[in-house]
């Protein structure tokens, strides 16, 4: 943009200022133009937009002629009304040819501008105006090519920063440093915000208040407000329609239109980065649902030697299997409900999740606070918790939670009663010794020897793994005749390790089973 004083430098004797009306205006000086301007209408407001410089003649301001043929000025109060009028529609001056049509300056028009602080410029009969505009748009160009440069450079710097390690902070670094301002980069998820300098004294917490009284939730909106002195400039750092972050500039001037590319540059390289740490951890996520779908399905071994592989953090050695299930999303509510009945842990932002077929499945740390007490939620939602468990427990672990699932409550892990795990053991075995069960005793022994992993047991049957399936929910509502003070759901006693223990050493010792 030109300023009014660089065009008033490059016109020495073409753009007199009149006293009192520009030199002692200094910021009225230094304003930018819009454009310069030839009206001789007496209202000529409705051809501005405001910031021009207007040229005129003073054919507006003439009102017939004396008898010897000199033009006749309006009265006072009407040329008082003109500048008025200009003045309010915010132009940035005035030039007042003085001649063909008045060759005096009219003492009238130069109180008023300086009444309405308008700067005010005579130019001479010699000076056409065409040489005004034309210096004016050669500035404007002088001016376009240097923004050009300087925007290009900042460009390619913030292209550079992007590609570094730190890529958020050295962007918002670099563009303070161009700006000549501060700058912040508020995230909308609970990260750390970046601020340059880091000496500004910037009121991250007012700003992000600031920010949610404006509302600003569309990813095409921006917003400019005052914060301490300074003009701020605010911007949305979206990701398609979601917005991940805002980008906020605090001046004591106006952004230039180059400067507003520049920043716009820097909101589309914050956005690309923002879009690849959302892909990233999208993948990452997914790879962590890969390696839990592993270990549900028995393969331990394998599922700890892809975490490896892909340099996630170590399958921890014991976890507590928890289910949670008649709900497709973890709502807000949910994640409440589970950090009151875990004593705060939060399940919910464990890495080791998997959703499938509507079932949420957890796998938590043994080593973090253990769920220790039953809760009501009411509705379909239903969550049960495990014992710790090793990782090629786990596939037994699910079982025994799907056996257990009530609607409505989230169930912690069975604490043991008066029956103890050798007599349930006890009862299980004579169960399966009874005439008619030798197919499900068979099926039991293998089961409990491969430890509940079904690919094994249906090699080690030859039997289809659905058929193993079916056989074993056959067998679980059989024992159901044995849940007394255990308070065992349907079949769950073969899940359970001490239980299971027991009984496994009884089944193994004895060809036939008499108890």
């Amino acid at each position: 943009m030109v300023r009014l004083d660089n065009l008033v430098q490059h016109l020495v004797g073409k753009l007199n200022p009149v006293a009192g009306t520009y030199l002692e205006s200094p910021d009225a000086a230094r304003r930018e133009l819009a454009g310069v301007h030839i009206s001789e209408l007496i209202d000529p407001t409705p051809y501005l937009d405001g910031s021009e410089l207007l040229l005129t003649t003073g054919l507006g301001l003439i009102e017939g002629h004396d008898a010897s043929g000199a033009p006749r000025v309006k009265a006072d109060a009407r040329v008082a009304e003109y500048v008025a009028r200009l003045a309010r529609r915010g132009i940035a001056g005035l030039a007042f040819s003085l001649g063909p049509n008045i060759f005096t300056l009219p003492t009238a028009l130069r109180e008023a501008c300086i009444e309405h602080g308008l700067p005010l410029f005579s130019v001479p009969a010699a000076t056409p105006f065409l040489s005004i505009s034309r210096t004016y748009w050669d500035l404007v160009a002088a001016a376009g090519a240097k923004d050009l440069t300087n925007a290009l450079s900042a460009q390619a710097g913030l292209t550079r920063a992007a590609t570094s390690p730190n890529a958020r902070g050295e962007i918002v670094k670099l563009l303070a440093q161009r700006l000549g301002g501060w700058v912040v980069l508020l995230p909308t998820d609970t990260s750390d915000p970046h601020v340059w300098p880091e000496t500004a004294g910037v009121d991250t917490v007012a700003l992000r208040r600031d920010l949610g009284r404006l509302n600003m939730a569309g990813p095409h909106s921006a917003a400019t407000f005052m914060q301490g002195g300074d003009e701020v400039v605010t911007y949305p750092i979206a990701v398609g329609r979601q917005v991940t972050g805002f980008l906020a500039i605090g001046l004591k001037r106006r952004l230039s239109s180059a400067e507003r590319h520049v920043v716009l540059s820097a909101c589309g390289l914050l956005a690309l980065d923002s879009r690849q740490r959302v892909t990233t951890s999208g993948r990452t996520d997914d790879l962590r649902a890969a390696i839990v779908q592993l270990v549900l399905g028995g393969h331990d071994v394998a599922a700890r030697d892809l975490a490896a592989q892909l340099g996630l953090p170590p399958l921890p050695g014991h976890v507590r299997v928890l289910l949670v299930g008649g709900t497709t999303e973890p709502t807000d509510a949910l994640k409440a409900l589970l950090g009151q009945a875990t004593g705060g842990a939060d399940w919910v932002g464990t890495p080791w999740y998997l959703r499938r077929r509507g079932v949420h499945y957890f796998l938590e740390d043994a080593a973090a606070p253990a769920l220790g007490v039953d809760a009501e939620w009411g509705g379909a939602l239903w969550g049960v918790c495990s014992r710790p468990v090793s990782l090629a427990e786990v596939p037994s672990a699910v079982e025994a939670g799907y056996a257990r699932r009530r609607p409505g409550r989230l169930l912690g892990p069975r604490q043991q009663a008066t029956s103890t795990a050798r007599t349930i053991a006890q009862q299980v075995a004579a169960l399966l010794g009874q005439p008619g069960q030798e197919v499900h005793l068979e099926t039991v022994r293998s089961y409990l020897r491969h430890r509940g992993r079904w690919e094994e047991v249906s090699k080690d049957l030859d039997l289809h793994r659905n058929t193993v399936r079916n056989r074993m929910a056959l067998i679980r509502e059989t024992l159901t005749e044995i849940e007394t003070e255990y308070e065992l759901a349907a079949g769950a006693a073969l899940d359970d390790p001490d239980i299971a223990a027991h009984l496994w050493l009884i089944l193994s010792n004895a060809s036939s089973v008499t108890i």
